[in-house]
């Protein structure tokens, strides 16, 4: 799936001071923020921004013994946008579940979004022998709007990674490689800011 980008060309070069006559990077600067885009949302492990618009449906999967926790990951839905939960989608007889079987997840929804839902079925059927069972959630899926230090985290990854500027990179250590350095994706201060977006989930 491609994503959008979390920030703009014309923020880019804002950050950098370019020249409006300046446009030999244009290119490299577009390249640049798609790759760090999804550099962040993959280290994240989060969609904040989304090319569906309404609602779509999204299939995951759920370790059903009594009750079950579904992980979203690497999704968002919007908070209150869930409108269907189906049970066992990949088989003939999937089961929409009525609101009391299940809830979104957190409680309150933090940032707007809701990260997982619980599900307790008042009926199992399916195929007993399996406990992991296929979940259908239609919801609209995305953050309303790019936060703005995750967009900061976007425009410096994209400087930095066009300066080539090694010396920003935090670096690996490999006794494999003869004690050589090299420089990890993100740098070690955009990892510390984005630390507080990352899926954390406690079932």
């Amino acid at each position: 799936m491609a994503y959008p980008d979390l920030t703009t060309r014309k923020a880019v070069r804002a950050f950098l001071q370019k020249p409006s006559g300046d446009t030999n990077q244009d290119s490299m600067i577009d390249s640049l923020i798609s790759r760090a885009s999804l550099a962040i949302m993959r280290y994240c492990d989060r969609e904040f921004v989304t090319q569906v618009t309404g609602s779509q449906a999204r299939l995951f999967e759920v370790e059903l013994v009594r009750d079950g926790f579904v992980d979203l990951a690497p999704y968002d839905a919007r908070a209150g946008t869930i409108t269907s939960v189906r049970l066992d989608t990949d088989l003939g007889n999937p089961r929409t579940l009525g609101s009391s079987e299940w809830r979104p997840w957190p409680i309150p929804a933090s940032n707007g979004i809701t990260t997982a839902i619980r599900i307790v079925p008042q009926s199992y059927g399916g195929f007993s022998y399996f406990r992991h069972r296929q979940v259908e959630v239609t919801a609209q899926w995305g953050w309303a709007s790019v936060p703005a230090d995750v967009e900061h985290a976007a425009i410096v990854t994209t400087a930095l990674w066009l300066r080539r500027d090694v010396a920003a990179f935090s670096t690996t250590f490999s006794l494999d490689e003869d004690r050589v350095e090299r420089p990890e994706a993100l740098p070690s201060a955009i990892r510390a800011m984005l630390n507080v977006y990352r899926r954390s989930i406690v079932t």
